[in-house]
């Protein structure tokens, strides 16, 4: 996937040198305010302190590495949380009184819980201490005494000045006021390592210094945090494990309003991302509106969208999500953030618990999460593997047990790598690796289930294969029947739909000529079964900063796991990854996203989207008019998915946003809306 160039970064940084901003600098909102941190690190503690209670409980059975423990919902529990395992021995004695005081304890490992019930837990044993086995009536804990935590400064945009000083500090007291952390800062922290023999720069990512902190100076938990625009985060990591435990998210509010700031005017709209704006304190919090209702603002009613509208359209006004996972604000919920591109996400009930999940994916690792307004919990979090290059992922139940699998389409080095994952005994494992096809998951079948799909490279000029389905079929994924489609069409950004309901599907894909420089054309357009073209929007859609570059040397292989033939390679074509089209259940609808380049850009070399959109697309009869649109992002969209998240009955959307910044890396979020 295209990265910025150092000399793509020059021109941006010869633009400001012009008075021209690309963006506002990071955190240059912040430097005119005055802000409190005592209400955001507090509330930071006690989310933090919350995810860890006090608890004891027995083992139910254990087999194999799957223990069974007698702690469910009621206590608390989570999947990702770690708990200690024991056994009781004899009990001891004080040498006067003959009082029983307590018991002899052996240690026996720890465990990581998977799947939580109402009444009993499923866990993994993740750590085993000497040789003997867990079996029935064994212990399990979450310690009652408090928890030794390293707490490194909090990261800042200045990390010498006195904001990192500030917020660190009293982060560190909130942690330590809610009786459930033993905090060690910096500098006892730095101590301690040096006196162990680490010296020089200490990075907390290094293994060494992780099983130093676990095993000689008995810190449990490592605490990462950082101040990203009005938001501080803290991340919390086993030092035994090296596993994410929890994050934890709150705001900081400004004492007083921030006077005006005089800026360049940017060449894109300021991001969502980490900062906050003013919304109504009123009503459902709305991320669009149907097209043809009352305008909010101006009267657009003689500037139709395209050419096929005649009606008037309402003006949408950007919105600025809200910037809490518990926000107040009805109708929207922040999901997790990083500080790198996002690649992909679903959302699925992936590990069987009645309950969907959310499956996002970065360049080369996988992480699942639970679903909740207020807090997102790390169920999953699949090793960084720097042989993956993550394009696309997607989930669907082909196989039939009742747990869609994951299905990831890697491509790096020029060959494809996708793979697929399952929740099997309390774990998520690869169950089809190397898999030489690009691989989508459409829903195409009865009652618009999710059905797999794969098309391979091919020798040729035009490099995209036929598209096949691929069923689950003795004990393994077979290629199945063919899809009948027109020349070069790709699973990226295609739909099938019975339009007219003669029980046929027409065919609609997000085509046309793109490239990595500025200036594409791309539209949908929809085909009849038999191949002849039907109709193409007027207006345009779509738009990737996913490009993959296809060698046309390449011979298919005879099987999807084997290695390519692979001739001497002549100039590889560069090929986007167009957005999905997401049909509407039960209706001759579908969704459709739409990236914005900014027309007056300096950057020629390279996409680069300053907002985003999205928009409901309905059939009438002999074409597909726009009748609903969402607001603007400020940020380029990366994918995005719908569905009914949280059960109540009503859809949501959640979208993954991506922060593209020239001067520095780029930042990701992902948001849930109610539609």
């Amino acid at each position: 996937m295209r990265k910025l160039s150092k000399a793509t970064k020059l021109i941006a940084l010869l633009s400001l040198c012009c008075g021209i901003s690309l963006f506002p600098a990071e955190g240059g909102p912040l430097q005119s305010m005055d802000l409190s941190y005592s209400a955001a690190v507090n509330e930071l503690a006690q989310k933090s302190a919350a995810a860890f209670p006090m608890l004891t409980g027995y083992v139910l059975s254990a087999e194999g590495g799957i223990v069974y423990i007698d702690l469910g919902e009621k206590e608390k529990l989570y999947p990702g949380m770690e708990l200690n395992l024991y056994r009781e021995g004899k009990p001891f004695t004080h040498p006067v009184t003959g009082e029983v005081l307590g018991r002899f304890e052996t240690a026996l490992g720890a465990i990581r819980v998977s799947e939580v019930r109402d009444r009993f837990s499923i866990a993994t044993q993740i750590s085993k201490a000497g040789d003997l086995a867990v079996t029935k009536g064994d212990r399990v804990r979450m310690t009652g005494t408090r928890i030794p935590l390293a707490l490194p400064a909090v990261e800042t945009p200045d990390p010498k000045g006195e904001e990192a000083k500030t917020i660190t500090r009293e982060l560190a007291l909130a942690l330590t006021r809610t009786e459930r952390f033993d905090v060690w800062d910096e500098r006892r922290l730095l101590s301690a390592l040096q006196g162990e023999g680490i010296s020089g720069p200490i990075s907390f990512s290094d293994p060494r210094v992780l099983e130093i902190m676990a095993k000689k100076l008995n810190i449990f938990m490592l605490g990462l945090g950082k101040l990203s625009g009005l938001f501080v985060d803290l991340q919390i990591f086993s030092t035994s494990t090296k596993s994410l435990l929890t994050i934890a998210s709150a705001q900081i509010q400004p004492i007083t309003p921030p006077p005006p700031v005089q800026i360049a005017r940017p060449l894109a709209p300021e991001s969502t991302i980490g900062k906050e704006v003013a919304r109504e304190s009123t009503g459902r919090e709305s991320i669009g509106r149907e097209i043809g209702k009352e305008p909010v603002g101006k009267d657009l009613s003689k500037e139709p969208i395209g050419k096929d509208i005649e009606k008037p359209i309402a003006t949408i006004e950007s919105i600025t999500p809200p910037e809490s996972a518990s926000s107040t604000v009805p109708g929207a919920w922040r999901g997790p953030r990083s500080n790198e591109a996002l690649r992909a996400l679903v959302v699925a009930d992936v590990n069987g618990d009645r309950q969907p999940e959310l499956v996002v994916a970065g360049k080369d690792q996988i992480i699942i999460y639970s679903i909740d307004p207020t807090r997102y919990r790390v169920l999953y979090t699949m090793p960084k593997d720097d042989r993956l290059d993550i394009l696309s992922v997607d989930a669907a139940d082909i196989n039939g047990n009742g747990i869609p699998e994951i299905f990831a389409t890697s491509y790096a080095k020029s060959l494809l790598n996708s793979f697929a994952l399952e929740y099997r005994e309390g774990k998520f494992v690869k169950v089809w690796e190397n898999v030489n096809l690009f691989l989508r998951c459409l829903p195409t079948g009865p009652g618009e289930a999710y059905q797999l799909y794969g098309q391979h490279i091919v020798f040729s000029r035009q490099p995209w294969g036929k598209i096949h389905q691929y069923v689950w079929s003795k004990d393994t994924y077979q290629k199945g029947p063919i899809l009948n489609l027109p020349s070069q069409v790709t699973l990226y950004g295609l739909a099938l739909m019975d339009l007219d309901k003669d029980g046929k599907k027409e065919i609609l894909t997000l085509s046309g000529t793109e490239s990595r420089q500025i200036g594409s054309t791309r539209r949908v357009t929809v085909y009849g079964a038999d191949g002849k073209k039907l109709h193409r929007t007027s207006d345009e859609y779509g738009g990737t900063d996913n490009f993959v570059e296809l060698p046309v040397s390449v011979l298919p292989p005879a099987n999807p796991t084997t290695e390519f033939n692979r001739p001497e390679a002549t100039d590889p074509v560069s090929s986007p990854l167009q957005p999905r089209l997401i049909p509407v259940p039960g209706k001759l609808e579908l969704y459709v996203c739409k990236n914005i380049e900014p027309v007056y850009s300096v950057v020629k070399s390279s996409r680069f989207f300053e907002k985003s959109q999205i928009f409901r697309l309905a059939w009438n009869e002999d074409s597909l008019q726009p009748v609903w649109e969402s607001k603007e992002f400020p940020e380029y969209m990366a994918d995005y998915y719908e569905g009914d998240f949280d059960g109540d009955g009503v859809q949501e959307l959640a979208v993954l946003l991506v922060q593209q910044n020239l001067l520095s890396s780029d930042v990701s979020a992902i948001w849930i809306y109610k539609l």
